[in-house]
């Protein structure tokens, strides 16, 4: 189980009299200001609110990008190269705060856990605090994604391996969808071709017909 010391995240400070709701970073016992004021029944802080949080994670922590053992290096540190590296590299803004908002949960978690700890205990024990296996297995792609970075970075030698939860049902790859459009291509001439009621009774009649017509001819 992780440290329950937490990094730097954003909170919405209630209001209070006098003094308006509003987005500040809580850095174990401080708390600054984003500047960012919290509108009424607001759940998720706004860009400009992790905008500063991650500047300032960036200014308070410059993590070393040297070769350590991963005994020595933090997920923390891991997480931060890799969203320093990354980050810029999303066009859209939407996908800028998604990943901001993944990181963020990491870092939350895993922080303050070394390299080396990592294990399926540890991400079982993240799915089970998200309480959503699809959300966990996006985040934990993005851990996974943020130690093969570092790795290819040189800064560690060693193979980490991210444990995923399986995909759920609707998280599937559509393989079964496709099988079953496969089954409906193949069926859909017999379907297409199935006669109506109405000529299915005239094609039966016209059977009785010609069956009538060969016992006459037989018998006579």
């Amino acid at each position: 189980m992780p440290n329950s010391s937490k990094g730097p995240r954003l909170w919405k400070r209630p209001a209070e009299p006098g003094r308006q709701a509003l987005w500040v970073v809580k850095d174990q016992g401080k708390r600054i200001s984003t500047g960012c004021v919290a509108k009424p029944f607001e759940v998720h802080p706004p860009e400009a609110a992790e905008r500063f949080l991650a500047d300032y994670i960036s200014a308070k922590y410059a993590p070393e990008r040297t070769m350590r053992d991963v005994d020595r290096i933090a997920l923390a540190d891991v997480l931060l190269i890799y969203h320093t590296d990354r980050r810029d590299q999303f066009e859209d803004k939407l996908q800028q705060r998604r990943f901001d908002a993944s990181v963020g949960r990491l870092n939350e978690y895993f922080g303050n856990c070394k390299l080396s700890e990592m294990s399926q205990a540890l991400t079982d024990g993240y799915v089970k605090h998200r309480g959503n296996s699809g959300g966990a297995r996006r985040d934990l792609e993005n851990l996974r994604a943020a130690i093969n970075h570092h790795a290819r970075q040189n800064l560690h030698r060693a193979v980490i391996n991210v444990m995923l939860p399986q995909k759920g049902r609707h998280e599937k790859d559509g393989s079964n969808e496709v099988k079953l459009l496969g089954c409906f291509g193949r069926l859909g001439g017999i379907v297409r071709s199935r006669p109506s009621i109405a000529a299915r009774t005239r094609e039966l009649g016209s059977r009785r017909k010609s069956t009538r017509s060969v016992m006459l001819l037989v018998s006579s």
